[in-house]
């Protein structure tokens, strides 16, 4: 039965206060006994809805469930028990060592899989790490052949997603001329100066450009062909295992990890936010969350202060004036994962392992604040 809210202003016209009536329908459990009344001064965009709901006898919703990303040291259904305890729903592991493809049989994933459903969880993704970029193609083949079998692993376990840092988008190179030179051809309108020092006129050079380009010795792919080659391929597996691919952020801006995904063929590619890489590296999380809209597929929840220190300095932060270095603007970044409509799971990214549930806790307790 449809219900609401009824607010009106009362007193002169644009006055401050906000009568509360009873909703529209007949819903008693969201009704009041009387009307009562907010004055707007204390009436922001943000806390709104939380008077209203604390009004109607009801706890703000976390709209994205908190999962809880396990770093491997400890056991594993330890890690998760004590997890769901802290209020974990979902958990991201990593595809190494007892869980890496190749060490895992039949019988193994069966026991972790049965393992989170025991506990009322879920598993969000499975994350791959990888040691080089796929930019190059030295063991190039070995390493999709990996992928491909953490893509079948993971949907043993069932989940549908698999996260991948795949190294920072290659810049477009340009096109080397015949003397090996990265300079733009001329064009139809201007001269060409030979080595003799002849001037030839723009006909002439634009024929003259053409014949070298067509006598340069073919060159192999650049980092970029071979990058979007790989990315296509591990999405084409993907897919194939009935799986979804996203790339961790944090090696480029949003807008230029969205134009590249929004330029590859084949199945679709994802992105898993990390505002720990991004902060690293001087990245705004909320700037880079609101250009991939339409790609997240993952989000991460966490900072970077825990990795300053005195051998590691942190750029200065993205937010500006009233930010610390590596400290991630909890309530934007919240807000910008509302306005693109992203519904996942908030996967807080401990700086430690050892340290994986206190760190869950503050952030569980940070989220509900908001």
């Amino acid at each position: 039965m449809r219900t609401g809210i009824g607010l009106r202003s009362i007193g002169r016209r644009g006055g401050p206060w906000l009568l509360v009536g009873r909703p529209r329908g007949r819903d008693e459990r969201v009704g009041w006994n009387i009307p009562f009344y907010f004055h707007s001064s204390g009436i922001g965009r943000s806390n709104l809805p939380r008077l209203l709901l604390n009004a109607m006898g009801r706890e703000p919703m976390i709209r994205s469930p908190l999962g809880l990303r396990l770093g491997g040291t400890r056991p594993l259904k330890q890690a998760v028990l004590e997890g769901v305890a802290a209020g974990a729903r979902g958990f991201v592991i990593d595809a190494l060592g007892e869980l890496s493809p190749d060490r895992l049989g039949e019988s193994g994933r069966r026991e972790v899989r049965r393992l989170v459903r025991s506990a009322d969880a879920v598993w969000i993704a499975l994350g791959l790490p990888t040691r080089r970029p796929f930019d190059t193609l030295d063991q190039l083949e070995d390493r999709l052949a990996r992928a491909d079998r953490a893509f079948a692993l993971a949907y043993d376990l069932g989940t549908d997603l698999v996260l991948v840092n795949v190294g920072p988008v290659p810049p477009p190179e340009p096109v080397a001329d015949a003397s090996g030179s990265e300079t733009p051809p001329p064009t139809a309108s201007s001269s060409l100066v030979t080595p003799g020092g002849l001037i030839l006129p723009p006909d002439l050079a634009a024929a003259s450009a053409q014949r070298q380009r067509a006598q340069t010795t073919p060159r192999g792919p650049s980092r970029r062909e071979i990058f979007e080659t790989a990315v296509t391929e591990l999405a084409r597996r993907a897919d194939h295992r009935g799986v979804r691919l996203a790339l961790e952020t944090g090696a480029e801006t949003g807008r230029t990890l969205a134009e590249f995904l929004q330029a590859l063929p084949g199945p679709p590619v994802f992105a898993d936010l990390n505002p720990v890489a991004l902060l690293t590296r001087g990245l705004d999380p909320v700037t880079t969350t609101r250009e991939l809209a339409g790609y997240v597929a993952h989000a991460h929840a966490g900072d970077a202060v825990g990795l300053g220190h005195a051998g590691h300095r942190l750029p200065a932060n993205p937010r500006g004036t009233g930010f610390a270095p590596g400290v991630l603007d909890w309530e934007e970044y919240l807000g910008a994962l509302e306005e693109i409509g992203y519904r996942g799971f908030l996967t807080v990214l401990p700086d430690h392992d050892d340290n994986a549930l206190e760190t869950f806790r503050a952030v569980l307790q940070r989220v509900r604040d908001f």
